[in-house]
């Protein structure tokens, strides 16, 4: 299984030491003097097949929709089959 930490995105400067405890709280290194704060939660993700942005696809679809763009399965099946990848499956 995969986590998700929500609310953190990679540090840009340095590395950050980072703890998660196991109710989901992640707290990470404000200094090695100084100790640590809380920042985000962490979640599991389930297994799950190949994640897409929905959102993306369904203005992608609407787009086409008002160039009379006319859905088949065949043409429903493509768009959904080249949307870009978020997250890759992890079953």
């Amino acid at each position: 299984m995969d986590i998700l930490i929500k609310g953190m995105g990679l540090p840009v400067d340095r590395p950050r030491v980072v703890l998660i405890y196991p109710n989901g709280e992640v707290k990470v290194s404000v200094r090695f003097d100084v100790g640590f704060r809380t920042v985000a939660k962490a979640i599991e993700v389930p297994p799950h097949g190949r994640l897409i942005d929905a959102d993306a696809l369904k203005k992608h679809m609407t787009d086409l929709l008002r160039h009379d763009y006319v859905f088949d399965e065949v043409g429903c099946f493509g768009l959904v089959k080249d949307a870009p990848t978020l997250l890759e499956a992890n079953t």
